[in-house]
């Protein structure tokens, strides 16, 4: 019962359910009391715990909990043995027997996000007036902005259109516009790569061809505009395996993850849209030169909280099960094909027993695939050779009436013990009978197979992306739990959409800080307009603007980005002291000075750099104090520093120096105690 009522309150996200209509009346009239926006609760989902042991507790499960910090699942609470005096978990400090540990529901909610209008100090949610103060600033309900004559938002420069470009994105775009525009859709859709970076994968196999696997790891999101305002409601991360990685890994492709929200309009066109996009980029794989298409058709499980790409999906979205999955993928290919796109397809055992791999070492292996845990496990644990009377072959089909079907069964059992009867190495024949069990999880689409030339050197003509928080799927899912950017509704995936990709331009602009911007597009200017503000226009906004409040000066911008690129990161910071900074500017600065204060890495980043130089620059600016806006915002975060930091000797000047006041204005409080 409980849990049914934690599954209520979450659904329609309208506060606990009461039982008296008198209650509800009253929590209703204090919100509107109150001035909230819709005079209603909203609650976000409780974040996922993890059990000591490694499992995940999702939410509104049970669990048994120890000294409110020790989580254990049900399923490892019911493996030790009966008894409260059993012992559960062991370490040096302390010893947890299950009569000491207490049994709780993961339901612990929190309301959403609230802001208060700067005029009328009404209180909204964030997500419903989709406000972030650091696109925005101050914010003004819209009775206010209509009664003083204001803009409701000031423009989102950081959207969807402005992000970077690149050649595989535009492609798989103009597929999906020419797809809608066949089926009378005005709808618009934009097909960003939003981290495109190099990695290597490390099997430890035993085999010196599989040492290291070098691949490029890439996340593609489609965003639709609806209302207005963008939503990212379909997203794949891939990875590609180039000319330059050995073995049978060279031009494969893996598709890794593959995830969807039910937020794309109309809906009787999503299916057929998830499968041009990934056409699209099959059919763009295909003009590079890769051979083939790996697929792991695998549903999200518990493991990973049913999600994942994104975070929390609607509760009326149903899961897909295994044999749903694999019938759409299936119907995938088999359009493929039809379009020839795909010149076959088959399962990685067919594949297999095909190409006639025979050796552990010929098999392709990806990044958090199955067979690499699979074959890793097999060397840790070699397994014994099979005793007589035991058979790693398919059992004979026998039966009084043969249909086609059970014909085609019994022939490819015939081929599978001819094909394993060959294999001499046992583990091998392991893999193989894994293969025969998994059966259709694992597919193979064939892109050049007999296309001449297919094994041709192949260079990726997309630069590099990167984002410290689209790194990897893991990185990306922590990053959404911790900040609970849901994509439950379609008011929540908005905001949360509005949010990512505003940090992906702000690390974008991290890269980009030489660089001088539009401050209308932030597109990089070669040739263009300024004016006396530190304010830059491009020649084509200048145009679409019209006349601007400030005179501008045309000029050429290379020449400043030259001396910008020549000159120390000091000089920049000088260059700030004297300016106006924007809300976005000193954003980025807090951020950078609040990684510089603690960052212990050998090796600096852009950010990590411009943050160090901000510190020194406040220990030297010779400006009076109050007057350097540098310096006071700077100030205000190393306060909150020095407020925690135990340590006497840090490394920060200004810590040292409030320290050292705090002890003098403490000595002198007591010896005038003493005195008095």
């Amino acid at each position: 019962m409980q849990l049914r009522r934690s599954l209520r309150i979450y659904v329609h996200e309208n506060g606990p359910p009461v039982p008296k209509r008198s209650k509800i009346s009253r929590v209703k009239n204090q919100f509107e009391v109150e001035d909230f926006c819709c005079g209603k609760r909203k609650f976000l989902k409780p974040l996922p715990l993890e059990c000591v042991h490694g499992c995940t507790i999702l939410p509104f499960k049970s669990y048994f909990c120890y000294n409110k910090k020790l989580c254990f699942c049900n399923k490892c609470h019911r493996k030790v043995r009966s008894g409260k005096s059993a012992i559960l978990y062991v370490t040096k400090r302390v010893t947890v027997r299950k009569g000491d540990c207490i049994k709780l529901l993961n339901n612990g909610m929190i309301e959403e996000p609230v802001i208060v209008c700067s005029s009328c100090r009404k209180k909204f949610h964030k997500v419903c007036v989709l406000h972030l103060e650091t696109i925005y600033g101050l914010f003004t309900c819209a009775d206010c902005s209509r009664v003083k004559n204001l803009s409701i938002h000031n423009v989102n420069v950081y959207n969807v259109e402005s992000l970077p470009k690149t050649l595989m994105g535009d492609h798989i775009q103009v597929e999906v516009q020419s797809f809608l525009a066949q089926n009378k859709v005005d709808n618009k859709v934009t097909i960003r790569v939003v981290i495109s970076n190099n990695a290597k994968l490390v099997p430890n196999i035993g085999c010196e061809s599989h040492r290291s696997l070098p691949y490029k790891n890439k996340m593609v999101i489609a965003f639709e505009k609806i209302g207005g305002v963008d939503i990212a409601f379909f997203s794949f991360i891939v990875q590609e395996y180039y000319s330059n990685c050995p073995g049978p890994n060279r031009n494969c492709v893996y598709l890794a993850y593959l995830d969807s929200v039910q937020a794309f309009q109309p809906h009787e066109l999503r299916t057929q849209v998830y499968h041009t996009i990934l056409l699209a980029y099959f059919k763009y794989v295909k003009l590079l030169g890769f051979k083939c298409v790996y697929i792991w058709a695998c549903p999200p499980g518990p493991s990973s909280g049913y999600d994942y790409i994104f975070y929390s999906h609607p509760p009326a979205m149903k899961m897909p099960t295994l044999k749903r999955l694999k019938a759409w993928y299936t119907n995938l290919l088999r359009i493929g094909q039809g379009k020839g796109i795909i010149t076959g397809h088959s399962n990685l055992l067919v594949d297999t027993m095909k190409n006639n791999i025979t050796r552990i070492a010929d098999l392709a292996y990806f990044h958090e695939d199955h067979w690499i845990d699979f074959v890793q496990g097999i060397i840790a644990h070699p397994p014994t050779t099979p005793t007589e009377g035991e058979s790693m072959r398919c059992p004979k089909v026998r039966c009084r009436k043969m249909t086609p079907g059970k014909l085609k069964a019994k022939k490819f059992a015939d081929e599978f013990n001819e094909f394993i009867y060959s294999v001499s190495d046992y583990r091998m024949q392991c893999v193989l009978r894994e293969m025969k069990f998994r059966g259709d999880m694992f597919l193979v689409a064939h892109l050049n197979d007999n296309i001449p030339g297919s094994t041709r050197t192949i260079v990726d003509p997309d630069p590099e992306l990167r984002c410290p928080i689209l790194d990897s799927r893991d990185v990306f899912m922590l990053y959404l739990r911790q900040n609970h950017y849901e994509f439950s509704s379609l008011r929540r995936g908005k905001y949360s959409t509005m949010t990512i990709i505003y940090n992906i331009h702000m690390f974008d602009m991290v890269d980009r800080k030489k660089e001088i911007l539009c401050n209308l597009c932030l597109a990089v200017i070669k040739y263009g307009y300024d004016s006396c503000t530190n304010f830059h226009l491009c020649s084509s906004c200048l145009e679409k603007s019209g006349k601007h409040n400030h005179s501008m000066n045309e000029e050429s911008m290379s020449s400043s980005t030259s001396e910008l690129s020549s000159t120390s990161e000091t000089y920049e910071v000088e260059s700030w002291a004297g300016q106006d900074l924007t809300f976005t500017e000193v954003s980025h600065i807090l951020k950078a000075v609040g990684h510089a204060i603690t960052c212990q890495c050998v090796i600096k980043g852009p950010s990590c750099t411009l943050g160090q130089n901000l510190l020194c620059h406040l220990e030297k600016c010779a400006k009076p104090r109050g007057t350097c806006i540098i310096c006071v915002r700077i100030f205000s975060i190393t306060c909150s520093h020095c407020s925690s930091c135990p340590d006497v000797k840090c490394e920060l000047q200004v810590c040292r120096n409030v320290k050292l006041f705090q002890q003098t204005n403490k000595f002198l409080t007591e010896r005038t105690c003493t005195l008095g």
